[in-house]
């Protein structure tokens, strides 16, 4: 299809087929962490046939039902981007979940977002902060900046600018994860200038 995917917890990787001049390709995987199937996927894209997506996703499907919580995110991604399937929400959320329960935490942030936003579920921000608490429990930089931001505006949870400034500060500091913009087009300044609304 030749185009980047929509990353849910706000990471856009290119993978599979976009410039499959094979260094790409290498640098997505090992950049999404070690799968149990990475050698066959490696395989699969080196023989030439970049384009079987769903092979891709029969491989992350039994990863994932192997317990493989790497399998589990990246299959979600696919349903997700309708990668070799079609485009499921519900699927994708199902795949997030096994993940988040198995400890990914990126998968926890992912859950997060889709609550947060109403992305193939009603919105709910008091679920999407217990999404984004789990996230921070295994040390996401997005789930310490997306609670951050809940904690700023008292979404979901009590206002609490000293604490909401904390995480983001964590995103950023320790990380990588630094604010750009908020919602409304302002820009986000460091923690000692960050004072939303004033």
């Amino acid at each position: 299809r030749g185009r980047g995917v929509r990353s849910p917890g706000g990471w856009t990787p290119r993978p599979f087929g976009v410039a499959v001049g094979g260094v790409e390709v290498v640098h997505v995987l090992h950049a999404w962490g070690t799968l149990t199937v990475v050698a066959e996927v490696l395989a699969l894209l080196r023989g030439g046939d970049v384009g079987d997506y769903g092979r891709v996703v029969e491989l992350f499907e039994r990863g994932c039902g192997d317990g493989d919580v790497e399998g589990c995110y990246h299959l979600g991604m696919m349903y997700w981007n309708g990668l070799g399937v079609e485009a499921d929400l519900g699927l994708a959320r199902g795949a997030y979940e096994r993940a988040c329960e198995g400890g990914s935490a990126k998968s926890c942030n992912v859950l997060g977002v889709m609550y947060k936003e109403g992305i193939g579920v009603g919105v709910d921000a008091e679920r999407a902060v217990e999404y984004f608490r789990l996230a921070v429990d295994g040390a996401d930089g997005h789930g310490y900046f997306n609670l951050g931001v809940m904690y700023l505006r008292g979404t979901g949870v009590g206002m609490d600018r000293e604490r909401g400034e904390e995480l983001i500060e964590i995103a950023c500091n320790q990380r990588g994860v630094c604010p750009q913009e908020d919602d409304f087009g302002e820009k986000l300044q460091p923690r000692e200038r960050l004072r939303m609304g004033e």
